[in-house]
């Protein structure tokens, strides 16, 4: 900041901001504004050499009207001018916002202090009220103006016929073989299932790779984490990924096995604030993600304003940004001492999935092989009035189907897609895909179906049971990223394998969103704790439950479950 003339008044302070307003805790569409900021004659804010206005009634905002108490929370300075209107400016750089904060409150307090002993309207009361409405639910703001680019892509060049018109080339990975199987026409050729007790890799089968070949749909907890401007999403999955013990504690012990991680300034922003949000003699207060935020959106910058963001590609974005970071420090470590033992990444060690597709021309039976991997599943909805069951759900995303993919052999129009798990997680991420497009309104709306989610949940059966009936043409819930040159075929290569009799899992964590559609509404989390209680987490309250959550079949939109035998 700098000094400048305030109007004959003495020197006044400029500040670089960004300003947006709030009514009722909901925010003035098109009401987000940059520039410099001076309080001119000690209690006038001009933006850019102009008065800041209310932005309904175009009514003077003067410091000397305000109706209570000013905020101060990690770079942002939040105001209340007008009885219901909230002004939130975050200062750049953020250290100026303790300077713009003081001379606020300042103004509030001498206000405070000439006020007659019987105000028309309580400053504590009006304190409580703004409090009250901060802890409202947040208003999502036109989802599709706030979608990535490749959501936006997605939701435009959508058709169900286009969904699933792939070329057999595209996904060639391996020399073409003839099927053994058959090759009547129209006939799903299915291969002898693969018993589902082997698909456990405790450690992963190939080196670490680059975050571009995943594919995707795109002590006990104590604090909550504070709302930095409609950042619930951002709160809710931190808050999941803190009930992930087993793979904090890894992450948290990677600099043991490989220093060069410290290096990467997302490892650091998270191991801090997961280590806060894990300790037991920290002051009971909210902490601010805001490190972290503003880390994660220097490479996806949708995340660095307060709009509202989809909680699935934010975690898709954070594991992937994450990862890479880890990656990176496990190639310096081979530059500088030469390759060795391979390191197991936290990440990959935990989400990893590996998931086998095969595609058979149902002419002449040509099959060609792509190995993916995964670090969730998204699982469509059936369109049933009835309650979905989640192992049905599963098993529709492995059932075989018969796609318009053409034959470079024989130029056939058609193949089957066999798809198997090669690889089960030990964290099982389940995306339940709620958000639908809606061609003709060009925005998302919410699907309110109810899901039975169970408490355990046992892979190993779910996978072995029989084919359900055929389900609607799976819609992409996020586009695949280019596939990289799969791994090396596990029936080829030497495996160490890790028999179980069961993949059973644990739910630890579910990311919920309250709200009738996707432009109105709240993420939450709730998760369990070390010592077994559950709790819910909405941005800073925390609460403990009596009983693990039920009824949340139809908020539910991510859920966390930990193998058994990995848990702590």
């Amino acid at each position: 900041c700098c000094e400048l003339e305030g109007l004959g008044t003495g020197p006044a302070m400029s500040f670089n901001i960004t300003a947006q307003y709030f009514l009722d805790d909901v925010e003035v569409p098109n009401s987000l504004v940059t520039g410099r900021l001076t309080i001119q004659m000690k209690f006038i804010p001009f933006l850019n050499q102009k008065r800041m206005l209310h932005p309904r009634t175009n009514g003077t905002i003067s410091l000397s009207k305000q109706i209570a108490e000013p905020q101060l929370e990690d770079g942002l300075v939040r105001i209340y001018p007008f009885n219901g209107l909230e002004l939130r400016i975050t200062c750049q750089p953020s250290e100026d916002a303790a300077k713009l904060y003081q001379q606020v409150v300042e103004r509030y307090e001498k206000n405070t202090q000439a006020a007659s002993p019987a105000p028309t309207i309580s400053p504590q009361k009006s304190t409580e009220e703004a409090e009250q409405n901060r802890k409202r639910k947040r208003h999502v703001d036109d989802v599709f103006e706030h979608m990535s680019s490749q959501g936006r892509e997605e939701l435009t060049k959508f058709s169900a016929p286009s969904a699933k018109r792939r070329d057999i080339d595209s996904m060639t990975t391996s020399v073409p073989e003839r099927n053994s199987l058959g090759r009547e026409a129209g006939r799903i050729m299915r291969r002898e299932p693969q018993p589902p007790s082997s698909v456990l890799q405790r450690r992963p089968s190939n080196p670490p790779q680059d975050s571009s070949i995943y594919g995707g749909y795109r002590p006990s907890l104590a604090f909550g984490l504070q709302n930095l401007g409609n950042t619930c999403y951002l709160n809710a999955v931190t808050q999941a990924v803190s009930s992930l013990r087993e793979f904090v504690d890894d992450l948290r012990s990677m600099p043991k096995q490989l220093p060069e991680v410290t290096n990467g300034a997302l490892f650091q922003r998270t191991v801090e604030i997961l280590t806060r949000m894990q300790a037991t003699n920290s002051l009971p207060v909210a902490l601010s993600p805001a490190k972290l935020r503003e880390q994660i959106a220097i490479a996806a910058p949708m995340f660095r304003g307060n709009g509202q963001q989809d909680a699935h590609e934010f975690f898709l974005e954070y594991m992937n940004q994450l990862h890479d970071e880890l990656l990176r420090a496990h190639q310096a470590f081979e530059a500088k001492h030469g390759k060795g033992e391979e390191h197991v990444l936290a990440t990959q060690s935990h989400f990893d999935a590996l998931v086998e597709r095969q595609l058979t021309c149902v002419q002449c039976g040509q099959a060609r092989t792509v190995l993916e991997r995964f670090r969730d599943f998204s699982l469509d909805f059936s369109g049933s009035t009835h309650a979905e069951q989640l192992p049905t759900m599963l098993r529709r995303y492995f059932q075989p189907e018969l796609l318009e993919a053409k034959c470079e052999h024989c130029n056939a129009a058609e193949a089957n897609l066999d798809t198997n798990l090669r690889e089960a997680p030990r964290v099982l991420v389940l995306h339940l895909k709620r958000f639908m497009p809606d061609m003709e309104k060009q925005c998302y709306e919410k699907q309110h179906q109810a899901v039975d989610i169970p408490g355990m949940l046992d892979l190993g059966a779910t996978l072995s049971g029989k084919a359900v009936s055929a389900s609607p043409p799976r819609l992409p819930a996020r586009p695949l990223a280019p596939l990289a040159p799969a791994p090396e075929s596990p029936e080829t290569s030497p495996v160490k394998e890790t028999t179980y009799s069961h993949l059973r899992y644990g739910l630890r964590a579910i990311v919920a969103h309250e709200g009738a559609s996707p432009r109105s509404g709240h993420y939450v989390c709730y998760a369990k704790s070390s010592s077994g209680p559950w709790f819910l987490y909405d941005d800073s309250r925390v609460t403990r439950l009596p009983q693990e959550p039920r009824d949340l079949g139809r908020k539910a939109y991510m859920l966390f479950y930990v193998l058994n035998g990995a848990e702590s």
